[in-house]
């Protein structure tokens, strides 16, 4: 997994642009109604409060204490929306209660009511139509750009982008916290992860297994290695293509997220995904091979320095160290954990 750096001007960009959006929708009449929108879903969450503060743990004047938070719920960084899943946790709806079969849904009051309010609140951030706006208007095509993510954060392994065209091609977005169980971050910015097809369909409702791009990425706490037969190779230049060879990902045991990790791993196939590369995988290990410490030490001045031959053998574009790239990952630690 990638961390998803954003330059702070960026940030404040891209806030500045949702809040004036979520604002609209405040202020916005529904067809039919004489209330706008905010008045509408404040009186349907007082009425949930009146219902239910004696049974369950509900902040008191909810529909402005929902309000009041709003700018913090859509705008605000990750580490906020833990803040507010833990604040407006009486508005989180459990997986059982939506995955029951239709046919035989049986809620009781309590679960229906929840549910009823759920739809009204992503009703009313319109995640929708976030989704589907144009170009000129602040939409998911727009956050996309403003993010210029080229490569999938889960699994740095497929290229996402956003077409230059008018026919809608962008990356998936994956809602971290699923929008059925949390309808308040339905169109919350870092609740919204750009990823390729595979990874957005996997990871499903597994939130609480995995890390956010958003937060941090694996570098350090994971290593990419090289198996041949049982064996795991701590050398490249020993590989031996003539025998099959695999690609490993091992998390490090010292590390603190050393489960998430190993989550990630197995949630999104990642080692599978990898080793479908075979031909790329093997002419980077010709590469590497083919240009060992004692080659660039004697041939430095042909070379030039260890960056720019470090690029020239990985494949790597000069300047791109703080951008996520294809197999970013990967090709770092081979170069620093096997070209020895």
């Amino acid at each position: 997994m990638m961390y998803i750096d954003i330059p702070q001007k960026t940030k404040v960009d891209i806030k500045a642009l949702h809040w004036n959006y979520i604002q609209n929708r405040c202020s916005s009449i529904e067809r039919g109604r004489k209330q706008n929108r905010k008045q509408c879903l404040i009186n349907h969450l007082d009425a949930f409060e009146k219902q239910y503060s004696s049974q369950y743990r509900i902040p008191k004047n909810l529909g402005k204490s929902f309000f009041d938070d709003l700018e913090i719920i859509t705008c605000g960084e990750f580490t906020d929306l833990l803040k507010m899943k833990r604040k407006y946790s009486c508005l989180h709806i459990k997986y059982q209660i939506i995955h029951k079969d239709e046919k035989v849904r049986n809620l009781n009051k309590y679960e229906k009511d929840l549910y009823d309010l759920g739809v009204r609140i992503r009703k009313f951030l319109d995640y929708d139509t976030f989704n589907k706006s144009e170009e000129t208007n602040w939409g998911a095509r727009r956050f996309l750009l403003k993010l210029h993510e080229s490569v999938c954060p889960y699994c740095n392994a497929q290229y996402i982008y956003v077409s230059s065209g008018d026919d809608g091609i962008k990356p998936q977005i994956d809602h971290f916290f699923p929008k059925a169980e949390y309808p308040i971050f339905s169109c919350s910015i870092y609740n919204m992860v750009p990823s390729c097809y595979n990874c957005n369909h996997t990871k499903s409702d597994k939130e609480k297994s995995i890390l956010s791009p958003y937060v941090r990425g694996f570098y350090d706490d994971a290593t990419f290695g090289i198996k041949m037969g049982s064996r795991t190779l701590s050398n490249v230049e020993k590989v031996d293509l003539n025998k099959d060879i695999e690609i490993c990902l091992k998390a490090k045991e010292s590390s603190s997220i050393k489960n998430q990790v190993k989550n990630s791993k197995m949630i999104f196939k990642l080692e599978d995904s990898y080793n479908c590369y075979q031909i790329e995988l093997i002419d980077l290990i010709k590469r590497i091979q083919k240009n060992n410490k004692i080659k660039v030490q004697n041939n430095r001045k042909i070379l030039g320095t260890e960056k720019e031959f470090k690029s020239l053998i990985l494949g790597i574009p000069l300047g791109a160290e703080m951008k996520n790239y294809l197999f970013k990952k990967l090709k770092e630690d081979f170069w620093k954990k096997f070209h020895k």
